[in-house]
């Protein structure tokens, strides 16, 4: 019974501490309206790929609720969508019948000429736990094709408090067809003073280069493949790494640089869309 209590008495303080952060942020106007919602990249065009781009797939557990209502956190907001709204989007783009294209396709089709119509590519960033255990199996019911990014150096350990998936969850999605890897640097995602690492001028560029070999070589030997694509962390891009990279085995660099996708976007600078609900929204509009 005092052990109850006393769990009882922990979240009462969490949840006030969360609490007392949303009221001082709300009142600064430091609250959620600041998520992207992109709904100027839709009104100028008619016809293009959009690439979106996930990160966290919770399940709808009642912590979770409580504190994604509580906290302004970006994790639990801005990277971050529900196993249930992960879903409901999916059966979107099914009952809508969108052309949900690869990676691969993507490229291909710019590389043709002009894009006419509108597509969808989807891609994950960082792969915590949640996206083999709440996102995959979605995609494979849908037989969407997806790009997922690994930070090869933090397997199984977190990121901003996130655990990452492991290698054996990693290796099981990538035997799928629709699966596509990519890489998302060795361990250079992380900040220094407030900056992401590639872009604080603080990497030299022979450990920059040295990180994007050996996450080639990790790469290789867990899936036996060399990865055509990278993204950067944060969205933060360094043209340097971009050069290097585009000389050493990498055909397509993607951001978090808002924009469609069409025949004349650089290959070496995607853009793409983080979800969350705000976005989403105008998204659909524009496919609808």
């Amino acid at each position: 019974m005092r052990f109850k209590r006393s769990l009882y008495l922990i979240f009462l303080i969490i949840f006030g501490v969360a609490l007392c952060n949303e009221y001082f942020q709300y009142a600064n106007g430091q609250t959620h309206s600041r998520l992207p919602g992109y709904a100027g990249m839709f009104q100028k065009e008619s016809n293009g790929v959009t690439v979106l781009t996930y990160h966290r797939i919770l399940k709808d557990s009642e912590l979770n609720r409580v504190m994604r209502h509580v906290s302004s956190n970006d994790q639990l907001h801005e990277y971050n969508v529900t196993e249930t709204e992960f879903k409901k989007q999916m059966d979107f783009l099914a009952q809508h019948h969108v052309n949900v294209i690869s990676y691969d396709d993507m490229v291909a089709m710019k590389a043709r000429g002009p894009i006419h119509g509108k597509y969808v590519v989807l891609t994950f960033d960082d792969v915590d736990r949640t996206m083999p255990e709440n996102a995959a199996n979605i995609l494979e019911q849908k037989q969407f094709p997806y790009t997922f990014y690994v930070v090869t150096g933090f397997v199984d350990k977190k990121i901003d408090g996130i655990r990452m998936a492991n290698w054996a969850q990693l290796e099981k999605m990538a035997q799928s067809p629709l699966a596509t890897v990519g890489l998302h640097t060795d361990k250079l995602h992380y900040q220094i003073e407030g900056q992401p690492a590639l872009q604080s001028g603080k990497v030299s560029e022979k450990t920059m280069a040295s990180d994007y070999q050996h996450s080639q070589q990790v790469i290789q030997q867990h899936m036996g493949q060399h990865a055509k694509y990278f993204t950067y962390p944060y969205g933060a891009t360094n043209k340097n790494l971009t050069t290097y990279m585009a000389e050493h085995g990498i055909t397509s660099v993607s951001t978090l640089d808002p924009g469609i996708v069409n025949q004349g976007t650089d290959n070496l600078d995607i853009p793409r869309m983080l979800v969350n609900e705000k976005s989403w929204q105008n998204l659909a509009n524009w496919l609808n």
